[in-house]
């Protein structure tokens, strides 16, 4: 007999606010018992393990065991066999946070036989709200409600309406949702995948460093489908800072300010936070409210300046700005490529490609941005009005931040306790950090807030040769491959500037103000918006969809889910896994229909560069030209899925609610099953035929009766055998 933690929904008890799941007592069928026999007799005893962190070895290809399994439990083997030998999986997931538990957990639904794993070089589950990434300070932009996914509301946390997360919050929250769908013990912690290795239709194998206190090991995993939800957030930008050898302080990037936040974020402390964008707008404020004597905020001359930092609400009304970026009517005055996609294709035809269309737009863009500059008095004090964005607000995707704390950290400026340099690091030294506009400052730790290396976090690999440009990853310019991207990069442009004019008139690359910059010295870097084409599109990420490449559409062995920096994470998680379980399962029609599979794969890969490019296009001064950047673009990209997946794009059942009213997780509750319903997939499917045989019978026996009683009375009365004969065949078919 066995005994197994399974969430049996017969004794689900509510803690912390959600159904958790009580240890069940599961009784091993007599088949469960022969295999234990055979198995112990063979390999050695099987050894029941909490979490999946055991090598299946030579039995485990011999003996599936994963089929024999029930719902409930699954046996793990220990292995006899060396690291070296192979683990084999199904699928195997790279990443523990939003989006690789949502694909866990929606594939799982549809297929619950699926030899799963999910690796993840953190200690915790949560991705970027893993333990090891949190510090105290910590919020969400989002207010709760708007932050979870549509099958597991955030309830019985602590946090009230109208709040910002504690990120311990979203941590627990994770935590749950892992655990109460059964995706803990299918997680490996401490797991660092190196490299893959393309193996063409048989998947890919992996190359995974363990970790544990005592040492590290290396072993090798064959996935016949791998699945990357790393996002863009896992490898560290550093800068290189004149004079770092001899700098005596702590140095190090926001990355690591959770483990390292004990030692900085205490009274008394001189502290300097290098870049203006909102992570370190987090440190910053971080180490003020935590009574640093004196916080130096950094702001490098020749980068991108200050980010947009807006308060939580906007417009007379007050209304919260994430509602206000999944409302549809919102929605049509930004201009987007896949925006048609929605169902009000005209709509947008007449707001993006006539003048007062175009005014419109312009005009609601330029009301948001004088508001903010309204609200946080840019003018009223001169250490704010180095905080003044350098850019147009248009022209920026994610690169923005809420003023989503207790009191502002524009308050902190204000009373002296941060002083904000806009300057470079010309050297460092001793305890002190030398700026390129004379001053210097002497300080307890420097952290640099200096953003993510946006590349592929694995090395891609086939035959030991790299293959990320063919992945459509960022990679290195390579001019005979991208140069012969060139024709498809025209015509996407041109397909950008036709259906949207607005984007013809791009702004100048973000520059330091003429007198800030006079005193810095420094000269602007270079902007990747402003290379040539086919190097711009090297260094972006051009997927189909923003989640496969076109090149493997034929074997559908690799995917990525998390590839976008957005404000909709939870939504955009949920509906991507989705998406991907369907292509998986090779139920996407579009891509199964004739004419032939070049075609469709040619097709493919130009809507990954057009996608690509519209990027570049429509955020120039944020992230657009490297990495989709979603804002307003989010629900019109909801709706490009749902439509893909045969579901209903517009959810609220009346026409003013479909245009006026904002999209939130509540409006997507039930999507797997819907669909599932709908292919005729797992116990939902099971019902919807059930429901459907129903419904035939009933038909049947309606049409039957009306033949039987026209028979009657015009051709004669028939016999009971021929009644009978006709019930029986309609109610059948």
């Amino acid at each position: 007999m066995f005994l197994t933690s399974s969430p049996s929904p017969a004794l689900l008890s509510q803690k912390r606010g959600i159904y958790r799941a009580e240890p069940v007592l599961t009784l091993a069928m007599t088949r469960h018992r022969l295999i234990r026999t055979l198995t112990e007799a063979l390999a050695g005893p099987v050894i029941s393990h909490a979490s999946p962190d055991i090598t299946p070895g030579l039995f485990d290809r011999n003996v599936n065991l994963r089929r024999n399994a029930s719902a409930d439990i699954q046996i793990r083997l220990e292995a006899t066999a060396k690291m070296a030998d192979v683990e084999r999986r199904d699928m195997v997931i790279v990443g523990a946070g939003f989006h690789g538990l949502a694909m866990a957990r929606t594939y799982l639904k549809l297929d619950p036989d699926v030899n799963l794993l999910i690796l993840d070089a953190g200690t915790s589950i949560g991705g970027v709200w893993a333990s090891d990434r949190l510090y105290p300070f910590l919020r969400t932009i989002s207010q709760f409600g708007h932050f979870e996914y549509s099958d597991f509301p955030m309830t019985g946390y602590g946090v009230q309406q109208g709040e910002h997360m504690k990120g311990d919050v979203i941590r627990q929250y994770l935590e749950d949702y892992a655990q109460f769908f059964d995706l803990t013990r299918r997680t490996r912690l401490n797991s660092i995948v190196r490299e893959a290795e393309d193996k063409g239709a048989d998947g890919w194998l992996l190359t995974v460093s363990a970790k544990d206190d005592s040492a590290t090991a290396t072993y090798q995993i064959h996935a016949s489908k791998l699945v990357m939800a790393t996002g863009l957030t896992s490898t560290p930008s550093m800068p290189s800072l004149p004079g770092r050898e001899s700098f005596t302080a702590p140095l190090f990037h926001s990355r690591d300010f959770g483990p390292r936040s004990s030692t900085t974020l205490r009274p008394g402390t001189r502290v300097a936070v290098l870049s203006g964008n909102k992570s370190a707008c987090d440190v910053v404020y971080a180490h003020a409210a935590s009574g640093a004597a004196v916080v130096h905020w950094i702001i490098r001359a020749s980068g991108h300046g200050p980010c947009w930092m807006a308060p939580p609400r906007a417009t007379s009304r007050q209304i919260l700005v994430e509602k206000l970026i999944t409302t549809r009517a919102v929605t049509w005055l930004n201009p987007c490529i896949w925006g048609p996609s929605d169902g009000f294709g005209y709509v947008r035809r007449v707001v993006n490609q006539t003048p007062w269309g175009q005014r419109l737009m312009r005009s609601y863009a330029q009301g948001g941005q004088a508001g903010v500059e309204k609200h946080n008095g840019y003018a009223t004090h001169a250490e704010l009005a180095k905080l003044r964005p350098w850019n147009d607000i248009f022209w920026i995707g994610t690169g923005r931040g809420l003023l989503n704390y207790e009191r502002s950290i524009l308050d902190f400026v204000r009373d002296g306790r941060v002083k904000v340099h806009v300057a470079d690091v010309d050297a460092l030294g001793d305890r002190r950090v030398q700026l390129s506009n004379g001053e210097a400052v002497e300080v307890d730790a420097l952290v640099c807030c200096t953003g993510w290396k946006h590349e592929a976090s694995v090395r891609f690999t086939r035959g030991g040769a790299p293959i990320a440009a063919e992945l459509g990853l960022p990679h290195a310019y390579d001019a005979a491959l991208d140069d012969s991207k060139s024709a498809l990069i025209a015509q996407a442009d041109r397909e950008i500037l036709s259906a949207l004019p607005r984007l013809r008139d791009q702004p100048a690359p973000p520059a330091c103000p003429a007198h800030l910059a006079a005193q810095s010295r420094s000269k602007p870097a270079a902007d990747p918006a402003t290379l040539p084409p086919a190097q711009s599109l090297a260094r972006a990420y051009a997927l189909y969809r923003f989640m496969v490449p076109p090149s493997h559409l034929a074997h559908r062995t690799i995917a990525f889910t998390g590839a976008t920096r957005t404000a909709s994470t939870a939504l955009i998680a949920q509906t991507q896994a989705l998406w991907l379980a369907a292509y998986f399962l090779r139920r996407l029609p579009h891509l199964e229909e004739p004419p032939s599979a070049a075609q469709i794969r040619e097709r493919a890969a130009y809507e990954a560069v057009l996608h690509a490019r519209y990027g570049r296009w429509r955020y120039p001064l944020g992230f657009g030209a490297v990495m989709p950047d979603f804002l307003f673009d989010a629900l019109p990209y909801f709706d490009l899925l749902l439509k893909e997946l045969g579901l209903r794009r517009w959810r609220k059942g009346w026409p003013w609610k479909e245009v006026f009213e904002y999209y939130g997780p509540a409006d997507y509750r039930g999507l797997t099953e819907e669909w599932a319903r709908k292919e005729g997939i797992g116990e939902q499917g099971e019902a919807e035929r059930r429901r459907r045989r129903r419904r035939r019978a009933v038909a049947g026996s309606v049409v039957a009766g009306g033949l039987v009683v026209g028979a009657w009375f015009g051709a004669g009365k028939p016999s009971w055998k021929e009644v009978r004969e006709a019930l029986v065949g309609f109610a059948g078919r």
